[in-house]
């Protein structure tokens, strides 16, 4: 692959992770802000934002993660080799992935766990870390477009 089919190719994945991002980020801020309006006033949390969590976090983004820890352990040696503040770039997207995996983890152990609703609010942050994640992501494989 020529450099200048690697960099549109990053430009495209750039504009798909920055989309959905920002589409993921949004919603489940409000999905966040949501539930702690509801269970405060209520002291629950209804099973709504237990189906709506689950949408946003499993069925369509699956692949998005997947591919994102494939651009990251792509991109890892130029963004050695480019240093500074592309170095920690890279290092802040590898962690981000590592919050975000354990978010969702620490949901899914909570719900077998807890009775409480407090594992419910896991669903919604753990949607804003991959939120997070896939921004970082756009943010990552941007700049290696506009740098290669």
């Amino acid at each position: 692959m020529t450099p200048k089919t690697r960099s549109l190719v990053a430009l495209f994945g750039a504009l798909v992770y920055a989309l959905f991002g920002a589409r993921i980020l949004s919603s489940s801020i409000a999905s966040l802000l949501v539930f702690l309006r509801d269970s405060a006033a209520t002291g629950v949390a209804g099973g709504g934002m237990f189906a709506f969590s689950v949408d946003i976090i499993v069925v369509p983004y699956l692949l998005l993660a997947l591919a994102s820890i494939v651009a990251s352990v792509m991109l890892r040696s130029w963004a050695r080799a480019s240093g500074g503040s592309v170095r920690a770039l890279h290092r802040a997207h590898r962690w981000s992935i590592v919050l975000a995996f354990v978010v969702a983890i620490a949901s899914i152990v909570g719900f077998n766990i807890a009775g409480s609703p407090s594992p419910l609010m896991l669903l919604p942050l753990s949607a804003m870390a991959w939120g997070l994640q896939f921004v970082l992501t756009a943010v990552l494989l941007g700049t290696y477009a506009l740098r290669s």
